[in-house]
């Protein structure tokens, strides 16, 4: 199975994917409070 995680809780924002315990995918972002325009793009290019 694999899970996408998303990270937002501070001002890096992370996206990871994950299969069966293994992490296939991990990207994060430090350009301040901009989640709302980063989010997408970032898991545009996770997957």
């Amino acid at each position: 199975m694999k899970i996408l995680s998303i990270d937002t809780a501070s001002n890096i924002c992370g996206v990871s994917i994950l299969e069966d315990s293994n992490s296939i995918c991990k990207l994060d972002s430090n350009l301040g409070t901009t989640h709302s325009e980063n989010l997408m793009p970032m898991i545009r290019r996770s997957i």
